[in-house]
């Protein structure tokens, strides 16, 4: 019950309001949030996919696809990484949870342009749903908005979600530069290189 209310609260903080998202979705923001990383301990993973009520195997490797498990650590999967037996696929009807629908947006994004992504949000009208829209900006907060030394974000997730806010959420707030001295810029830019 204790993990519950923390996971509540901390939802509260991001989003600023109370949401309520399925299970595997709640996982993946409240996961970034917490870690602020793509691959985190399993054990860790495994604690907060239980708080939630998913199974860390089951459900988020083997089901979802949403994890990659190796040895005692686990990494976030890209939306590309997720493709297949059509899980992204923007003529679906129904998706199993609300992180597919904005992978697959943000697929569209990547591989078609915003104009796509926009097409396909207002089509299902997710462009007008105040929870989507809370979705989205939990997730420009959650994920690390670092750039490299090129002005480039170092995370794809973040430099994807920019461009669907731009042109879709104008409204949201733009995620906040997260500014790391040269050093610490060489170990992530280091960390996302072998990914």
């Amino acid at each position: 019950m204790a993990r519950e209310e923390v996971i509540a609260l901390r939802k509260r903080g991001l989003l600023g309001r109370e949401v309520r998202f399925d299970p595997v979705t709640d996982f993946y923001l409240l996961a970034w949030d917490a870690f602020r990383a793509a691959s985190f301990p399993a054990d860790e993973a495994r604690k907060l996919a239980l708080a939630l009520g998913v199974d860390l195997e089951a459900d988020l490797v083997r089901a979802h696809r949403l994890l990659a498990k190796r040895q005692d650590a686990v990494s976030f999967k890209l939306p590309a990484e997720r493709r297949g037996q059509d899980r992204l696929d923007p003529e679906r009807d129904d998706f199993p949870c609300l992180l597919d629908e904005v992978h697959t947006a943000l697929l569209l994004v990547e591989e078609e342009g915003t104009r796509a992504a926009a097409t396909f949000l207002a089509r299902r009208g997710r462009d007008r749903d105040p929870a989507f829209k809370g979705l989205i900006q939990g997730l420009i907060q959650a994920i690390p908005a670092t750039k490299d030394k090129k002005g480039e974000y170092l995370r794809p997730e973040a430099k994807l979600l920019e461009a669907l806010r731009q042109v879709v959420f104008p409204g949201l707030a733009p995620a906040r530069e997260e500014v790391v001295g040269p050093a610490q810029l060489e170990i992530l830019e280091e960390d996302e290189s072998e990914e």
